[in-house]
């Protein structure tokens, strides 16, 4: 029991009005930011009142914590039983406040501030996230929540979202994740369909998949596919699931239950590859899928591969505009590299799965907890090969929907080099040093391996 005189218990009192007062002034700030952030919200096509809201909510946190801050520092350490008496009714009156405050109006305030706004898709409305170069300063990190099945266990902000008149990388964002989830991230013509293969070779452990590879591993972002159609399908399925993707891994939700693969290429000889997928495509075809209108002019002849390659090794623009670019495929990867130490992130290199399929397959076994019976690796690792998969085009092609000209050209050559074939000494230097410009060291080391 403490003995105080009268200077004690006006600290007494002091502490309990600046506890209390710090624990009133957090829940009137909290609320009063949730309420304008959604009453901007409510008008869908006001996005600028809504991104000014945002940033009026994180400076009025931010100003919370300043003046809880101040207040901190007027209790000076005059006298030890003065400290021990305004720490008392800080915790007692303050603390709970501020920590049922925070617990309960955050999620809240988390949903808010990520600058939804709605817009029509498939016929219904749906919430898109808006305001990505915005972070939100709080005591505490904003967590948001969609369901047991839903992303947002364990994801702190929405992801960016990438568009083309192709994909829609906001689709994620209705995705249900479930514990096991595979998720496949790559560039174009990087061995996604290889990787599809191989997560599938290893799931049902038998060379006959169960279906076509596309019907058992979808494309979420892949606009040709109705989403209802494409949920229904993966709501289903009671296998172990597997998502192809072309999103950067800070366009998808990032799932603590899910594994996320990223395969990388040489880009150069990604890029040739590209060219030639390009020449396969049906693109009149796509654009009747995706609902848009059809071609009234010829398109502009296409340069030859040569010609092609040395402008897209110096093509200059937005990273996120143009993913499949040089500057996009490194924008994919390095984010990738970044995030490589995480336990649910696996990076796997083309040439690596070239070099050693079977040693490649057994680690990504080990990586996704998946046990393979001895006497049955040698018919998986051979279904896996090159030679194997373009022998069974019809069934292992992503193409349900009849968007290539030619299935058998989608596996075209499978190995490497072709890119550094094309230029010349002085052009492959000139690549190599924009690189660094655009990649870490190590990272450029792994990817352009001899």
């Amino acid at each position: 029991m403490f003995v105080l005189g009268a200077s004690g218990f006006v600290a007494f009192a002091k502490g309990a009005v600046i506890g209390t007062g710090v624990g009133l002034i957090v829940v009137v700030v909290v609320v009063g930011a949730a309420v304008a952030a959604g009453l901007a919200l409510l008008d869908p096509l006001d996005e600028h009142a809504a991104s000014t809201e945002m940033i009026t909510a994180a400076m009025r946190q931010r100003e919370v914590m300043r003046k809880v801050r101040i207040l901190a520092a007027r209790s000076r350490p005059g006298r030890v039983r003065a400290s021990v008496v305004v720490a008392v009714p800080l915790a007692v009156f303050g603390v709970p406040l501020l920590v049922a405050s925070l617990d309960l109006l955050l999620p809240m305030l988390g949903r808010l501030t990520r600058g939804v706004r709605t817009e029509p898709a498939g016929g219904r409305a749906r919430a898109v996230g808006r305001f990505r170069s915005l972070v939100v300063e709080t005591p505490v990190p904003l967590f948001v929540s969609h369901g047991v099945e839903g992303y947002g266990l364990g994801v702190a902000r929405d992801p960016v979202r990438y568009r083309s008149p192709d994909e829609d990388s906001g689709r994620w964002l209705d995705f249900a994740f479930r514990p096991g989830d595979i998720v496949i991230s790559t560039r174009s013509k990087s061995g996604t369909t290889w990787m599809q293969m191989i997560c599938a070779l290893l799931i049902f452990q038998d060379p006959e998949l169960p279906a076509p590879l596309s019907e058992l591993t979808p494309w979420v972002d892949w606009l040709v596919l109705p989403e209802a159609e494409m949920f229904a399908r993966l709501a289903a399925q009671r296998h172990r699931r597997f998502l192809k993707t072309h999103t950067p891994l800070d366009g998808i939700p990032l799932d603590e239950r899910a594994t996320y693969i990223v395969v990388a290429r040489h880009p150069l000889d990604m890029a040739v590859s590209l060219y030639f997928h390009g020449d396969n495509l049906d693109r009149a075809r796509i654009r009747e899928l995706t609902g848009q209108p059809a071609r009234t002019d010829a398109p502009p002849p296409r340069p030859p591969l040569d010609e092609w390659l040395r402008a897209w090794t110096t093509w200059e623009g937005e990273p996120r505009d143009q993913l499949d670019s040089l500057p996009g495929v490194m924008w994919h990867l390095s984010d990738a590299w970044a995030r490589r130490d995480e336990a649910n992130i696996v990076l796997v290199h083309y040439d690596d799965l070239s070099a050693d399929l079977g040693g490649e397959m057994r680690r990504l076994a080990g990586r996704l907890d998946i046990e393979v019976p001895q006497s049955v690796w040698p018919a998986l690792v051979e279904a896996a090969t090159f030679e194997q998969m373009r022998a069974r085009a019809e069934v292992l092609v992503p193409d349900a929907n009849g968007v290539l000209k030619d299935r058998a050209a989608f596996f075209r050559r499978g190995s490497s080099g072709a890119g550094r074939e094309l230029l010349s000494t002085d052009e492959l230097a000139s690549y190599y040093a924009r690189t660094e410009s655009m990649a870490p060291p190590d990272l450029l080391a792994w990817l352009h391996r001899a």
